[in-house]
């Protein structure tokens, strides 16, 4: 039987590598210019999108998320440069083309590697698994972007705002991490930080305020909504169902009469008490 690690061959994973990787050498070039400054937020994109072709060959779930985040992060743009030459100028951007069929094809030639066995016996929540998944990828998508920020302010003097920005690219970042790890409090730190961008974006422009929304959005659509509507489903099974006697399920309308028991020991038990019953309550 086929193990977990080959449930996709190696020659994919390269291919996916080389895809990204090709795709951030591409980037290199348009850093440097002859007669102005090299734009070295550019060359630390480029060198993030290298990071993340090395690291969309990995199996662990945590590298496949922040890689695949990275990658959407210069796909959306370059997609939607592609359409925009076509669509209003009449031209098509080759260069820009190019890019997203890389990407593209990384992120097809990878994805496999989000549902091998190996990675869903890593990340096995009981519902929503896509979403969570994707929930992540965004956020660690909105994570790079907050850090893009974060680098540019600093650059330009503006200290007090870069370090803001990069609070929020860790908080995303651990956010992220957190929920594919299967561990609940980051679901509840990306509500918190998805909150309070949201609020801070009721102080602030309309165009600040739209940034801010969309790099809260990933968290609340993704994460905090599908625990919304998970908890409301077991909560709604919980009315319907009841333990009866014999251990059996009943409907919510039948009798059933139970006592609660520590160590066979019934506290301060009448003499008339109905036969008890002992029940597990799954974690």
């Amino acid at each position: 039987m086929a193990s977990p690690r080959s449930e996709i061959s190696v020659g994919r994973k390269l291919l996916a590598g080389a895809a990204m990787i090709g795709a951030a050498g591409a980037i290199v070039p348009h850093a440097f210019h002859r007669y102005s400054p090299t734009e070295w937020l550019l060359v630390t994109f480029a060198g993030v999108l290298a990071l993340a072709g090395v690291g969309i060959t990995r199996t662990s779930l945590v590298a496949q998320v922040l890689s695949r985040g990275a990658a959407w992060v210069m796909l959306a743009p370059a997609a939607l440069a592609t359409a925009s030459s076509v669509m209003h100028r009449g031209s098509f951007n080759v260069e820009a083309a190019g890019f997203t069929a890389a990407l593209s094809a990384a992120l097809l030639l990878a994805r496999p590697l989000l549902h091998t066995r190996e990675a869903k016996e890593e990340f096995a929540p009981r519902m929503f698994r896509r979403w969570f998944l994707g929930g992540s990828t965004a956020t660690a998508a909105a994570g790079i972007v907050a850090s893009g920020v974060a680098l540019a302010m600093v650059s330009i003097g503006s200290h007090a705002v870069g370090a803001s920005f990069g609070a929020l690219a860790l908080s995303l970042f651990a956010s992220a991490v957190a929920v594919v790890r299967m561990r609940a409090w980051g679901v509840l730190l990306g509500a918190v930080t998805s909150v309070s961008l949201i609020v801070s974006g009721l102080f602030l422009g309309r165009a600040e305020a739209t940034s801010l929304a969309l790099l809260a959005a990933p968290a609340l659509l993704l994460h905090t909504f599908p625990v919304l509507i998970a908890r409301w489903r077991s909560q709604g099974e919980a009315a319907r169902v009841r333990v009866a006697v014999d251990g059996a399920l009943a409907d919510s309308y039948t009798p059933a009469h139970l006592r609660v028991a520590v160590d066979d020991i019934d506290l301060d038990e009448p003499a008339t008490a109905a036969p008890r019953a002992r029940a597990a309550i799954p974690s």
